[in-house]
């Protein structure tokens, strides 16, 4: 009986030292798990300031694209430079021409 309740004390030192060591890796497991929590909370805050920096940014370049496209074009440019041209050749002409006399 000696025997028998020996091997029992020992069994259970052992089960009690595996319980120790459950323990402490699962007091690890909950404190890596803890650590996740938080850096899960800080990218979702990341997350929603990148939404709002996007939406800026479209609504900068829908800005830009509004004042580009207003923007006259390379012929309208030169349209516009000849026409002046001519409309100054022309007042220079009628001055030459009936302011003389």
């Amino acid at each position: 009986m000696e025997a028998r309740v020996s091997k029992l004390e020992a069994a259970v030192s052992e089960i009690r030292t595996d319980m120790k060591a459950m323990r402490n890796e699962i007091a690890a497991v909950v404190a890596g798990l803890d650590k996740l929590s938080q850096e899960v909370a800080k990218l979702t805050q990341d997350m929603a300031k990148l939404t709002q920096d996007m939406s800026r940014l479209a609504l900068d370049v829908a800005k830009v694209e509004g004042r580009v496209s207003q923007m006259p074009t390379t012929i309208q440019l030169i349209t516009l430079v000849v026409t002046l041209t001519f409309a100054i050749w022309g007042m220079a002409f009628a001055t030459l021409r009936f302011g003389m006399h």
